[in-house]
């Protein structure tokens, strides 16, 4: 008769750690979706960033054999 108390409480105690660890798994899960949230917005930033960067225009003047451009040939 003791082995089936010994069982029920081995039982009891494997049901109280799968009930911790679903509780532990929930919380990550918040943890990931919430870096995700900040993820977005950094690109979000980025994008910003990255559209008021001015890329000058390639030319190359072949006479004088420079390379550039001046302000007029800034893209935007």
């Amino acid at each position: 008769m003791i082995w089936a108390i010994v069982m029920a409480v081995i039982a009891f105690l494997g049901l109280v750690m799968l009930v911790g660890y679903a509780v532990w798994l929930v919380h990550k899960g918040a943890d990931v979706l919430s870096e995700l949230k900040v993820l977005g917005r950094r690109a979000e930033q980025l994008g910003e960033l990255a559209g008021q960067v001015r890329i000058p225009a390639y030319t190359r003047d072949v006479r004088s054999g420079t390379v550039g451009g001046d302000e007029d040939s800034w893209a935007r």
